[in-house]
């Protein structure tokens, strides 16, 4: 129970510092990128996902760094944009930087590995003189150039980011969206393919690998191919495991992602507990920066301040 306690209390303090360091408008599309989400990042929220993201960023910034004629010499002594050990820490352009990459990449469904790397590759194809900063990772044209990134990679390229989540393997089944999503990632893959193909596919997947419940692999592609490739005895199937975390959408619990006016948050299953979390980061983030959105309170002071230097001083206005 204590445990659950720090996790909870962690993931609230995550998301009262993202409601304090990222503009509600932002925050706001994190719903509907939910579904559209890479499944073997769906256990993760959106912190979380950016943190991750943060990681893959800095991993593929040392790789491109040390490929530079000019930092040959010198390998490993990058200097990445970034603070790697606290993602808040970042400056507000950076952080909202990594947080807007990171959600383009969910909504093309892509690994954040595979997205930053192709992203990399383009970007630097373009001459650029410095390497690829966070904000320039979802402009319009690397939008275009992910599209076909996504159309070309391989099931095979893919799998084994997913192996390396528990969750995903057929005896932890329990319907999860990214479980679900992961099927369907696998479904489309099998589907098409010649019989002999298919069979060796499935005792790939559902056997070997143990990715695909035998249950629905039967259901979609029939006893009889199925009993051709039955499973080997000699594979003994695990029982679930019993201490994994349930499942939450990455948006679970964020203020300025959760609405009573948005159809996908009437919609959807966890709004009943996602509300009171809401409100339980809200009032952290009162808590820590005084407001409920200090950047807007910010903007709001700027603003008042160059007005009040643009104000004529007394005997300004004399006539010449």
């Amino acid at each position: 129970m204590a445990e659950i306690d720090r996790e909870n209390a962690s993931a609230n303090s995550d998301r009262a510092y993202a409601t304090g360091k990222i503009r509600s408008q932002v925050r706001e599309d994190e719903p509907a990128l939910t579904p559209l989400r890479w499944p073997g990042n769906g256990y993760l929220s959106a912190v979380e996902a950016t943190r991750a993201f943060a990681r893959a960023y800095l991993t593929v910034y040392r790789e491109f760094w040390d490929r530079r004629p000019i930092n040959r010499k010198n390998p490993g002594k990058h200097q990445a944009p970034l603070r790697e050990h606290n993602l808040f820490e970042n400056d507000l352009r950076v952080l909202t930087g990594l947080w807007r990459a990171r959600q383009a990449a969910d909504g093309m469904g892509l690994p954040y590995e595979i997205y930053l790397h192709a992203a990399f590759e383009f970007l630097t194809a373009r001459k650029y003189k410095r390497l690829p900063q966070p904000s320039q990772l979802y402009s319009d044209i690397v939008l275009e150039q992910m599209a076909h990134v996504r159309g070309a990679i391989q099931l095979d390229d893919l799998i084994p980011v997913y192996v390396t989540d528990v969750r995903f393997l057929a005896h932890n089944y329990q319907g999860d969206l990214p479980q679900e999503a992961f099927h369907e990632v696998l479904i489309s893959h099998l589907r098409g393919m010649p019989e002999d193909g298919l069979r060796k596919a499935l005792v790939d997947i559902v056997h070997n690998r143990q990715l695909l419940p035998e249950a629905k692999a039967r259901k979609l592609f029939g006893d009889e191919v199925c009993d051709a490739c039955a499973s080997n005895p000699s594979i003994p199937i695990p029982a679930p495991q019993e201490d994994l975390e349930p499942f939450r959408p990455g948006c679970f619990g964020l203020p300025g992602a959760f609405s009573l006016k948005s159809a996908i948050c009437v919609a959807c299953p966890f709004a009943a507990a996602c509300q009171p979390a809401v409100a339980e980061a809200e009032e952290l983030t009162v808590k820590i920066f005084e407001s409920l959105d200090p950047r807007a309170e910010r903007t709001k002071t700027q603003n008042r301040v160059s007005k009040r230097k643009q104000r004529p001083r007394k005997g300004d206005n004399r006539v010449t």
